[in-house]
């Protein structure tokens, strides 16, 4: 028993990393095939169940991939990655609250990362919880100022929560690192319409106008071109 344990495990090494290989090459059912014959031996395999939550959600299966990422948190409960993917699959089903639990475990297993800080941040909000999102926010980015999704993020929340004097700040930081950042020009637009800076705001529409593609004939340039309206 003792020589089978590590062999079966080796197996299973072996297997999952050629798995791994197949998906990236965008071989998905043979590395599906190859996950399945792991959980047949083991039906709580971590490694395999959350593989296959992962391919569940990127094809479009948001409910399987739910129950399959669960039971790879249940068998793994101190994996950071798979506490993150969790998280998001529920909130991107709309169950933030469900979705909170495993983030705050992220960031318990990861306090000093700032994505783990972002990302319950944006749960947070999405839970209507918009002064601990703020706090985890403002956390992740004196971890990372340098990191332009992490400033998108706080700004958008600012700009939810009607600071928008703040919120402009935070998209200016963020297209000053990222400046092909269209969402963040469109929503600085926002912010400086609100606080009453028509030529701001004009301004910043017109420069993520010009990099959607299409521009303004292209559906989010429309959308962008609306925005303009009254200005």
């Amino acid at each position: 028993m003792t020589r089978a344990a590590p062999q079966r495990t080796q197996d299973f090494d072996a297997k999952l990393a050629a798995a791994r290989t197949h998906d990236v090459a965008g071989r998905g059912k043979k590395a599906e095939a190859l996950y399945r014959q792991i959980l047949k031996k083991d039906a709580r395999h971590p490694g395999a169940l959350y593989a296959l939550g992962l391919m569940a959600r990127k094809g479009g299966n948001a409910e399987r991939a739910v129950q399959l990422l669960s039971k790879a948190a249940a068998a793994a409960p101190d994996d950071a990655a798979i506490q993150c993917d969790l998280g998001n699959a529920l909130k991107a089903l709309g169950r933030a609250d469900e979705a909170l639990v495993h983030h705050r475990r992220m960031v318990e297993l990861c306090p000093a990362s700032p994505e783990a800080l972002s990302n319950l941040g944006t749960t947070c909000a999405k839970a209507g919880h918009v002064d601990e999102a703020l706090d985890h926010l403002r956390r992740a980015v004196a971890l990372d100022p340098a990191n332009a999704e992490i400033q998108y993020n706080l700004g958008n929340v600012l700009l939810s929560a009607g600071n928008f004097e703040d919120a402009a700040e935070a998209f200016t930081r963020t297209t000053a690192i990222s400046p092909a950042h269209v969402r963040a020009h469109a929503n600085m637009g926002v912010a400086h319409k609100e606080l009453g800076r028509l030529g701001d705001a004009e301004k910043s529409f017109r420069v993520a106008l010009g990099l959607v593609p299409g521009g303004p004939s292209a559906i989010d340039g429309g959308r962008l071109a609306g925005r303009m309206d009254g200005l």
